[in-house]
């Protein structure tokens, strides 16, 4: 089986390398692809997946006129580790097509892609939580699970956990704030322009 394998990929590195069309059937409506899982060989799958840059649809799930494909066709004797490769390849494709697709989407009404909740920082996005048009987007847990369903989850855990950050800071403020309003109140007027003209005060402002 190892010399069959070998052969194979001896085959499909020659025809990758010679630009040949791999979707060409042959007389009995099977592609090159057809065998490839058969072969037993992940390096060969590999290999076609790096050289190839092969669709997995087409490689693997494309039926002949018998409606068989190459992982039916090949799903009694295939190695496991074939079978994971294709899987592991195919989320990864898929992966990769949402998150493109979440950097060009801007949720409605807003510059902030789908993307930037995903990726930003938990302080950028709780400012982003303030936006009532993006708030109704996360609300709507129908719409992003539909258009994102492999990240919905994180992106509604993400702004979940900006909002509650959000949250959070404006009760500090609010607290600090009141903090600041007890302290001023017993300072003089003399006593304020004496911090407004300290060093410490001129550091903080360049800040």
């Amino acid at each position: 089986m190892l010399n069959i394998g070998k052969s194979h990929e001896r085959i499909i590195r020659k025809l990758l390398e010679s630009r040949s069309d791999l979707n060409q059937r042959n007389n009995i409506g099977l592609t090159s692809f057809n065998y490839i899982p058969s072969s037993c060989n992940v390096n060969l799958v590999r290999l076609c997946i790096d050289r190839y840059n092969a669709d997995l649809k087409k490689m693997f799930c494309q039926s002949d006129y018998n409606g068989r494909n190459a992982l039916s066709f090949a799903a009694q004797n295939v190695d496991k580790g074939v079978m994971d490769l294709v899987v592991e390849m195919r989320h990864y494709h898929e992966c990769h097509t949402e998150l493109s697709a979440m950097k060009s989407a801007m949720i409605r009404g807003t510059a902030v892609t789908y993307f930037c909740v995903l990726t930003q920082p938990l302080n950028v996005v709780a400012r982003y939580s303030r936006n009532q048009e993006i708030v109704k987007v996360f609300e709507t847990k129908k719409l992003i699970q539909s258009a994102y369903p492999i990240y919905a989850s994180r992106l509604r855990s993400k702004f979940n956990a900006a909002t509650a950050r959000r949250k959070l800071i404006e009760e500090f403020t609010s607290v600090m704030r009141r903090i600041f309003e007890k302290i001023l109140s017993y300072l003089t007027e003399e006593d304020v322009k004496l911090i407004v003209g300290s060093p410490i005060s001129e550091d903080i402002r360049l800040t």
